[in-house]
């Protein structure tokens, strides 16, 4: 099981000196030892120290300072080392810039050397190993999960607490620009006064080409950056080595996403400030002491510097919920708590980031059509981010199904490489077509989506509220129903029936405080109990 990393641990025993001797070359007159597991499953066991993308080992000096030993992960050659050294570099001047700014992040050091070839056997067939030193940070992680249908519409007193202090941290990061007018990853400085510069823009999500050079960039404006972006993915779709097990709405997604960048007049505008942006944070990147403060924001591999309104739009831990787009309200409870933390905090230039930096989230998706991801992938929630810039004609269904894949086939069937794909995978349009137009409920479908369309932007937002309120209304209702059967069947005098009794009242009051004001008018039907 999982051999790989069995091979790690020999290739850094075997290593152990010279990786010794670099860091306390980095902290001359004091001695380390480092610290590794006894085996591969011991690493598995430890989630402290591993990840889906990098694993740690400790390194103990003398005095009592404890670093990491980062190691950036590699599977059969997967990534090529260039590019996991081209990240690592990136990363430790991200760190080491943002640690300058005095924000919350482990201080990081670049060794004189990043590869440390293995001398023995063809153990693996690419025999180097990619790593950096970090700073230990005491404490522990104070995992935010993503929202759920059941935590939605909550926000606990320990996750407020974080989101705040992440805002104050940001507050903070709003006050250090970097002086180029460039949007790209962080590199060291070829020289003059400055200590970095910006170079190509790294990415997490394949969005890269697969020969040198591998990222592209740096950019002058967004629309470049992500017409770049978009136009690699669609290239790795056509080619087969993206998203193969859907590719034809993959392909889809990203031409929506290229025709809404395009139009788009916010994107195309050219850079005076940028900022740094964390490439993936989700919620476990907070890191904390006992009492559940904020100590620390990890994880800053892949980070770039982008526009202010881009920059500190909202962290993906903040927006990502798998509760469907009937649901959602335009901002989440979360997002709410980081807009008002702003305005409390006299930052309302920061909260209007939030506010209107919905464009962001689902250009995050470009590169991610695949596994869970898709559940961002929401054709009306896209919409409804672009709403002021996206073009009249541009009307499609409500959900990534059938009836979506016909219609936007057919909006974009001139597009040539589109035509390559779909003869590839032996698509038919005037078949599905008809598929789609014979199939059960589609004029009803067709009729709402006319309907929805009609309406002005101003009237689909408030048609969108009511709905949210009616669903959660007959929700309430449905739960209600269920408590009062439940309290039914139990003796009245039942310290049990006491307690329904108890859960009954507080339901029925928070569902006689919720306001309504339409019924059945949502764009997806009626709001039905579940």
């Amino acid at each position: 099981m999982f051999p790989q990393y069995g091979l790690l641990l020999k290739k850094l025993e075997r290593s152990r000196l010279a990786i010794i001797d670099l860091a306390e070359s980095l902290r001359p007159g004091h001695h380390c030892i480092l610290v590794l597991p006894p085996d591969s499953l011991t690493i598995l066991d430890n989630e402290r120290s591993y990840g889906a993308i990098n694993i740690h080992f400790p390194l103990e000096f003398d005095d009592g300072v404890k670093w990491l030993l980062r190691v950036r992960q590699a599977h059969h050659g997967v990534p090529p080392i260039e590019i996991l050294k081209q990240t690592a570099i990136s990363e430790v001047v991200t760190l080491q810039t943002l640690r300058s700014f005095g924000m919350p992040v482990p201080q990081g050091w670049i060794p004189i050397k990043t590869r440390v070839e293995d001398e023995g056997g063809d153990l693996f067939e690419d025999t180097s190993i990619c790593y950096f030193f970090c700073e230990f940070m005491a404490g522990k992680s104070q995992l935010m999960p993503h929202l759920t249908l059941q935590t939605y519409r909550e926000v606990v007193d320990h996750d407020r607490r974080l989101i705040e202090e992440y805002g104050r941290s940001q507050i903070l990061l709003s006050k250090h620009p970097i002086k180029y007018t460039l949007i790209g990853s962080l590199v060291p400085s070829n020289g003059h006064n400055d200590s970095v510069s910006v170079g190509p823009l790294l990415s997490l999500w394949g969005v890269n080409n697969i020969q040198a050079p591998h990222f592209p960039g740096p950019f002058t404006s967004n629309r470049q950056r992500y017409l770049t972006q978009i136009d690699i993915v669609l290239s790795h779709i056509s080619e087969g080595v993206m998203n193969d097990n859907d590719a034809l709405n993959a392909y889809l997604w990203h031409l929506t996403l290229k025709e809404l960048v395009e139009t788009c007049p916010e994107l195309a505008e050219g850079v005076t400030k940028v900022y740094v942006r964390h490439a993936d944070a989700k919620g476990d990147i907070l890191w904390g002491d006992d009492e559940g403060n904020l100590t620390a924001i990890l994880d800053w591999g892949m980070a770039f510097v982008t526009t202010k309104a881009e920059a500190f739009s909202s962290p993906l831990f903040c927006y990502h919920t798998n509760a469907s787009y009937e649901r959602q309200d335009l901002h989440t409870v979360r997002e709410k708590v980081l807009i008002d933390f702003y305005d409390r905090s006299n930052r309302p230039d920061l909260a209007h980031c939030v506010r209107k930096g919905k464009k962001y989230q689902y250009l995050e998706s470009i590169g991610r059509f695949h596994g869970w991801y898709v559940m961002i992938c929401m054709p009306m929630a896209l919409m409804d981010a672009f709403e002021d810039t996206k073009p009249q004609s541009l009307q499609p269904p409500f959900y990534a199904d059938k009836d979506w894949t016909v219609y936007m086939v057919q909006r974009y069937i001139d597009n040539p490489e589109l035509q390559t794909l779909i003869s590839k995978i032996g698509w038919d349009l005037e078949e599905e077509r008809k598929k789609v137009i014979s199939s059960r409920g589609w004029e009803e479908r067709d009729r709402k989506r006319s309907e929805w369309w009609a309406l002005s932007a101003e009237n689909r937002r408030r048609r969108k509220s009511e709905d949210v309120v009616a669903r959660e209304k007959a929700m309430a209702e449905n739960r209600l129903r269920i408590a009062l059967k439940k309290q039914k069947k139990m003796d009245e005098g039942a310290t049990g029936g006491m307690e329904v009794k108890s859960r009954v009242k507080k339901i029925t009051k928070s569902h006689d405080d919720t306001p309504v004001t339409f019924e059945e008018k949502g764009p997806n039907g009626p709001a039905k109990s579940s």
